[in-house]
């Protein structure tokens, strides 16, 4: 067995606040037997990513969804020479990345995800 990069995408751009958090698109894993969720996140200032998981999110309420991290990480402060890459198993249906940025406002950051199913190879 093997993994493909079954759906990627490009999560933030916009370089954050001093403290500032920001909550990446929750990505439904149900329609594709997705089994990991991997995310690459880069900043000239430190923060720390997370991979989030959720049984009960539902896009129409998602103030009352459960997350639950199953991931923590911390990123470094050198956007063009360090990137973090960050892989959790998926155990619910819902998956998303977050991530918190430290005490000094950002001046460049990336954040992009990728969901990973098995492929049987011959």
């Amino acid at each position: 067995m093997s993994y493909n990069l079954n759906e990627m995408a490009t999560e933030a751009t916009a370089p954050l606040g001093a403290s500032a958090s920001f909550d990446g698109t929750p990505r439904d894993t149900s329609a594709w037997a997705y089994v990991r969720f991997r995310v690459l996140a880069a900043s000239d200032k430190v923060g720390t990513v997370y991979i989030e998981q959720s049984a009960d999110y539902d896009p129409a309420h998602p103030l009352l969804a459960h997350w639950f991290r199953t991931s923590e990480t911390p990123v470094v402060a050198y956007f063009n020479k360090a990137a973090i890459v960050v892989e959790s198993l998926i155990t619910t249906k819902f998956v998303r990345a977050s991530y918190v940025n430290g005490a000094t406002s950002q001046g460049e950051f990336f954040m992009a995800t990728a969901l990973l199913a098995f492929s049987e190879t011959a």
